[in-house]
Parts: structure tokens; sequence; C-alpha cells
């Protein structure tokens, strides 16, 4: 604008100075080079290595479970859901993921009601089970849109939360239950200790715990309406579902018979099928001790503090929400399956993010990555008011004339 005007008291006419102005900045393909040198999007080599190494021990176990049980048939969906998890993540670490936040309610309702129609057509439970795996999801981007409306939206957030939870809990979803309290007691409190909301901090807190903790209340008092809904509490401490009983007894033969390395002594009783599914860390502590167990562990453990790390430096709410929340599914999904191996829960159904057997899990884990590393990849450009990743005008004057001194440097 400077240059222009220059050119205007000159003598030059405004289009006259205009045109010349845009041909001293240079070749635009040039400007363009710059501007991407020096605002680069992230490289996320290192969770893409981790990732390699997690979906290579994942195969590696299935191809030994699945070969020693004679069942080839199950190793070509594995093999392709993490093809096929490859090309959604590839697709989401490049998409737009900020049109998440421009419709969050449709997004809300549609896995709402996903969910219902999978109860009511009694689809695969796998199916049923995993898509809770997105509550945390819709719940968040909801929370964005709602964070502007002050207690109002402090409290649709809330209820928006426990109709998950409590839909989750008469549907024998534990790791809904899991999800979503997670998302009540950790997201939403954050997020208004973090002023997002713009109201008094400790009274917008009793404002979402309170309604948490009255609805676990009732939860837990109410008298099972019909057979196999039972409280939290006592399903998780002891096991009120099939087969529960027979496995923990197999679990505890593991942990106290594994070695620290090798095949630890032989079990009374031989793996169930699932052990590819539910409880593969159970099944490498058996045959390969507890140095291997802990090296996948740390391995996931390394992951979640990258992620932690990265999440850190987020300048926008959105970008910064997301994260956390796509890092606490997958925190919540580790330590779930970690402590259902070793036989602390009596928690079936549970997932290994990449590691264990299951095509729909590997999809939805695959996708909530592609978003995390994508916003981690534009958190230097990315924007809240536009809900847009992008270069502001003020940055590109910036970056221009930073080039120009650079230019007059040289000369």
């Amino acid at each position: 604008m400077e240059q222009r005007d220059e050119y205007i008291d000159s003598g030059y006419t405004e289009e006259q100075a205009t045109e010349k102005a845009i041909n001293d900045f240079g070749d635009a393909a040039y400007i363009g080079t710059e501007l991407d040198r020096i605002h680069r999007p992230k490289n996320q080599f290192i969770c893409f290595t981790i990732l390699g190494i997690l979906s290579l021990i994942g195969i590696l176990l299935q191809v030994v479970v699945i070969v020693s049980d004679n069942v080839f048939a199950n190793l070509i969906p594995q093999i392709l859901s993490y093809v096929l998890g490859l090309v959604v993540l590839i697709g989401a670490y490049f998409i737009d993921f900020t049109i998440l936040s421009r419709f969050s309610v449709h997004l809300y309702a549609l896995i709402f009601l996903l969910s219902i129609a999978l109860n009511i057509f009694q689809i695969p439970s796998s199916f049923r089970y995993y898509v809770a795996l997105l509550y945390p999801f819709a719940i968040s981007c909801s929370l964005y849109c709602l964070r502007t409306k002050g207690y109002w939206g402090i409290i649709v957030t809330t209820i928006l939360s426990l109709v998950l939870l409590i839909f989750s809990y008469f549907t024998e979803n534990m790791l809904g239950v899991f999800l979503c309290l997670f998302e009540s007691l950790i997201i939403i409190p954050v997020s208004i200790l973090r002023e997002w909301f713009k109201v008094k901090r400790s009274f917008g807190i009793l404002m979402c715990v309170c309604p948490l903790i009255l609805t676990l209340i009732l939860l837990c008092v109410i008298p099972s309406t019909k057979e196999g809904v039972v409280s939290v509490l006592s399903y998780v401490q002891t096991g009120e579902h099939s087969g529960a009983g027979y496995i923990q007894n197999l679990l505890q033969e593991i942990t106290n018979n594994a070695k620290l390395i090798g095949r630890g002594e032989a079990l009374p009783t031989p793996f169930p099928d699932i052990f590819h599914t539910d409880y593969i860390l159970a099944f490498v502590l058996h045959n390969y001790g507890w140095l291997t167990f802990g090296f996948v562990v740390v391995l996931f453990y390394i992951f979640i503090i990258i992620c932690f790390k990265a999440a850190t430096k987020q300048k926008s709410v959105l970008g910064e929400l997301l994260a956390w929340t796509i890092i606490g599914i997958f925190t919540m999904q580790i330590i779930l399956y970690v402590l259902s191996n070793l036989g602390i829960l009596n928690l079936s159904l549970s997932v290994l993010p990449f590691v264990s057997y299951g095509s729909v899990s590997n999809l939805i884990n695959f996708a909530m990555l592609g978003v995390l590393l994508s916003i981690f990849r534009n958190e230097e450009i990315m924007e809240d008011k536009n809900t847009k990743p992008l270069i502001t005008r003020q940055k590109i004057n910036y970056i221009i004339s930073k080039l120009s001194f650079e230019g007059t440097d040289e000369q």
C-alpha cells in the first residue's frame, strides 16, 4: 500500500501505481515459495514413524494368533482395514478439519441417531460399540460453537454429554460411558477454566459437575429395567457379563506366571478366540514376557507424550479443543485396554489403537489420528475468527516487507 501511494505521489494514476507496486513485489511463484518456507506446515515424521511401528506390531501379532488358530480368513479384513485406514488418515490429514465446527449440531445428531439405529436393528456388536469413539468428538465440536453462549452454553453442552452417557449406560456400552465421563469431567471443566465460556469459573464448573454427579448417583441406584443392565461399578469390579469369570481367572494366571523374557508357564485352559481382539496384550505377555509387553506400552506412552506436547502449542481454540479431545480418546482406549489385559478391570470389547483386531475401530482411529496430525500441521496458520486454516493479510504484508529488506541487503 505504501509503495502504491509513493507512485501516486510521483504522478502515476491509481491503476498504474497499483500495477507497478504489484510488479515490484516480484514473481508470484517466488513469493509463494517464500511464504511456504517461512510458514511451512509442521512435519509429523515422528508420529508417522510410531504409527508405522504400532501397525507393524499389530499385523505381526494378528498373523501369529490367526495362524496358530488356523483362521486365515480373519487376516484379510484386518489387512484391508490397515490399507483403508491409511487412505482415510491421509485424507483427514489434508482436509479442512474446521468444517467440523460449522456442522457441529448436525454431527452430534448424526452420531446419536446412528447409535440408536445400530441398537434398534441389532447390528453386530463391534459397530454398535466402536461408534462411541466418536462421542467426545461430537460433544467437543458442539462445545466450540456454544462457548460464546455463557451459562446457557455450559448447560446445553453438559446435557449433550449426559444424553450420550445415559444412552451408553443403558445399551451396556462401557466404552461410551468412560469417554463421556472424560468429556464431562475434564474437557468441559477445563474449557470453563480457560474462560472460553466467559463466565465465573467456580459457578460454571458447579453447573457442569453437579448434574453429572446426580446422574451417576441415579444410574447406580436405579434398579435394572432389563436383563444385563447393571451399575457401572458392578460392571467394572465384578464383571457381570458373559464369560467374565473364566477370562478373569485366565488373565490372573497369565500375570502371575509371566516371565521377564519368553513364554510363561503353561496355562490350565487354552486362549479363547477373543484374545486376538480384546486381549492381545495378554497374549503378548504370556508368549513373549514382560519386556515385550512393556515395550508396546512404552511406545504408546511416547506417542501420547509427543501428541501432548504438540497440543500445548496450539494457538486456536478449535485446534486446541479437538487436539485434547482426540488425545483423550486415545489415552482412554490405551488405559482401559492395558488395565483389562492385566485383569484389573473386567472390561471386554476395549480397543488398543492400531494393534488389536477390528476393522471398524481401526478406521475410526486412523481417521481421528489424521485429524489430529492435521491440527498439528497447521498450528501456526490456524485462525479462530473464520474457523479456517489460512495466512492472514497482516502476515502476508509482514513477509513481503521482510523479503523486500532481504533483497535490498543483497543489492
